[in-house]
């Protein structure tokens, strides 16, 4: 695979957008308006995630492409151990300082939440103080990433590429019926009545966070097979 030059300025322009938002930009914006509630989500942080999460689709697909190119299968265990050791080196310091912090009282103590970080878990927990905790929060991306590279790698390795578009297909489709259903389906927790929306992080779940990684992931396959060449639909 030849380095893209480009995907780093989509990383700045994705990270530029995450530091405005926890800046509290939205809040200079009045409450209820169209800017706030509508364009603001094309700049929130929440935009440069899914900027990631699309190169991210793409990177990954491109190289699970090469591999099966090249020597005619997908080596599971290698890929896994690659993506593990990429991550595993600077993520474990960090979960041995917060531990630290919160068994000294640094910081408030969610074991629940620790724990289901570690096990790229955390896009699951809901916004209840037991589980959730602001200095994992951003794992929650880590997490959906992990959840991603084990569903798609499973199915290049098994399945046939037209099977795969479908796949594709159908999870987009769900993705959006998610986002949208989700939030509005209500829950009883300890006796209360409540949104789905108001107890979890709905639209970080699998579906529908993968959404933009399967995007990218889509483009890779395009961009391989060459289906933007209009001689590759008349053959």
């Amino acid at each position: 695979m030849k380095y893209i030059k480009g995907f780093n300025g989509l990383r700045c322009y994705s990270i530029i957008l995450v530091i405005i938002t926890h800046l509290g930009t939205a809040h200079n914006f009045e409450k209820g308006s169209y800017l706030r509630e509508n364009l603001f989500f094309f700049f929130s942080g929440s935009a440069g995630v899914n900027v990631f999460f699309a190169i991210s689709g793409f990177l990954i697909t491109s190289l699970l492409l090469h591999e099966k190119n090249k020597t005619g299968r997908i080596r599971l265990k290698r890929f896994f151990y690659r993506r593990f050791l990429r991550l595993l080196p600077p993520i474990i310091p960090f979960y041995i300082a917060l531990f630290i912090f919160m068994k000294y009282g640094f910081v408030r103590e969610t074991m629940i939440g620790l724990w289901a970080s570690v096990f790229y878990a955390f896009n699951f927990v809901p916004k209840a103080k037991i589980a959730w905790s602001s200095e994992l929060s951003h794992t929650w991306s880590l997490a959906v990433e992990e959840q991603f590279y084990i569903f798609w790698a499973t199915i290049f390795r098994f399945l046939q590429t037209r099977i795969i578009y479908i796949i594709v297909a159908v999870v987009l489709v769900l993705s959006v019926i998610a986002f949208y259903v989700l939030p509005g389906i209500p829950v009883t927790l300890k006796g209360e009545t409540m949104s789905l929306g108001r107890a979890f992080f709905v639209s970080r779940w699998t579906i529908p966070a993968i959404a933009p990684i399967l995007i990218g992931s889509l483009l890779a396959m395009f961009n391989f097979y060459d289906v933007w060449n209009i001689r590759f639909w008349a053959s």
